[in-house]
């Protein structure tokens, strides 16, 4: 049979290829996630990307070709923590619970940190590393946020001053606190003794230490 009579085999349809940028996209949360992790154990500087890398899963050059240097990772990890807190209280805002909005807000950020230490610490870190302008920068950004955000349901400046001052008291008692969840919430439940989610029964668990905090009157 001459070729040209031959009948053509038919092509199976071909899934297009995933882009890079969806694969990028996976890749920068997942080592975001890696470097909120150990930039809230050893800070910007004690920090090696290598480390970082490895618990993303990917090659320290592929980090860099991500981020382009430690420093703007750490700025991406600062911001994405007061990010955090801002969508937390933004959320207690919208389901207040009966609790005047200074106090809503207040609530939802000493349950963030006592639950998820390492926000706490990277707020901490950025704090310390405001030397550099480039991170001072970040920080007051988000800080200003936080404050932005009080101020928008709390006209009086006292008040205000006063919430951010309980949520300095409170970075620095659940730091102090260590690792420890019971010191933790106790610490908080001084600070803020009206919220039920920070009572004894529904906040410690089960077989947690009871290290001595400055904060624990008990």
């Amino acid at each position: 049979m001459p070729a040209s009579l031959r009948p053509v085999p038919a092509r199976r349809p071909q899934r297009p290829a995933p882009g890079p940028r969806g694969t990028a996209r996976s890749r920068i949360e997942a080592v975001l996630e890696a470097a909120v992790h150990e930039f809230a154990r050893a800070g910007w500087l004690g920090t090696s990307t290598e480390t970082i890398a490895a618990r993303a899963g990917i090659s320290q050059p592929y980090l860099f070709r991500l981020f382009g240097s430690k420093k703007a990772l750490f700025m991406a990890v600062v911001a994405r923590a007061f990010a955090r807190v801002v969508h937390d209280m933004r959320a207690a805002l919208a389901h207040p619970g009966g609790l005047a909005p200074l106090l809503a807000m207040g609530h939802a950020y000493f349950r963030l940190i006592a639950e998820d230490r390492d926000i706490l610490l990277v707020q901490l870190h950025g704090y310390a590393a405001c030397a550099d302008d480039d991170v001072r920068e970040v920080v007051v950004r988000g800080f200003a946020e936080v404050v932005g955000l009080a101020r928008s349901v709390e006209p009086d400046d006292d008040e205000v001053r006063h919430f951010l001052a309980v949520g300095m008291l409170a970075n620095v008692s659940v730091a102090m606190a260590a690792t420890d969840p019971a010191s933790t919430v106790r610490a908080l439940q001084v600070i803020c003794p009206q919220d039920p989610a920070l009572s004894a029964g529904a906040a410690v668990p089960p077989g947690a230490g009871s290290a001595t905090h400055p904060l624990d009157t008990r």
